[in-house]
């Protein structure tokens, strides 16, 4: 089950770190994001996150503290699995299991890793990279599912909800191939605070097993 949902964890950072008539909102929402992240220099939030499937029985969560930082970098400290670690310098990601002594090394690359961090880098843009719909328009955040105009060996859709004061992003929601979905939450959500370089550098702890697929 937990490599499971690391295997999860990891097609959503890939995916992973960062709204007149329905078409008219659904165009200014899309617009006013985009330029909302092409403000963002860093952003750092608390998450919560839940893996399901038919096949899983309970789901699994999880839950931790995640920094992004332009261009393409990310760090996700986990509080529960207590010492689970990701960090990617924009080039390479490592994800740091302690359980296990492991440290999974794997370099970015592939459709899903580009859109993701394109949107974090300011460069991307949805509407060309995905296909999008209005799900929801009530109460306080905006619901939209992207499915990717290329075919992406990890997403078959993406949800995003909005909040309509700060455009930030509340929650993702990416369901694979397989139907299983990985669903995050962002509370505490704060923009262009200090984030030195050195969190998302990673050194594998002497002893460790390094694996690179």
């Amino acid at each position: 089950m937990k490599t499971l949902f690391r295997i999860s964890l990891f097609a959503l950072m890939l995916v992973l770190i960062p709204a007149a008539s329905g078409a008219e909102e659904l165009k200014e929402v899309l617009s006013k994001l985009q330029e909302r992240y092409e403000s963002v220099t860093t952003l750092q939030s608390d998450f919560s996150q839940e893996v399901s499937s038919r096949g899983m029985g309970r789901p699994e969560t999880a839950k931790g503290k995640v920094w992004f930082k332009k261009p393409g970098k990310m760090r996700w400290e986990y509080s529960k699995p207590a010492g689970d670690l990701i960090v990617g310098d924009g080039r390479t990601v490592w994800i740091y299991q302690p359980d296990l002594n492991q440290a999974i090394e794997k370099e970015i690359d592939g459709a899903a890793s580009r859109m993701a961090t394109d949107f974090l880098s300011g460069v991307g843009d949805l509407e060309k990279e995905f296909e999008a719909r209005l799900a929801d328009s009530k109460g306080d955040a905006w619901r939209i599912v992207l499915t990717p105009r290329k075919e992406s060996p990890n997403v078959k859709s993406l949800s995003l909800e909005v909040d309509k004061k700060s455009f930030l992003i509340k929650r993702t929601a990416v369901t694979d191939h397989f139907g299983t979905e990985t669903r995050v939450d962002f509370t505490e959500t704060s923009v262009n605070s200090p984030a030195p370089d050195s969190l998302f550098s990673f050194t594998p702890p002497q002893g460790a097993q390094v694996v690179r697929p």
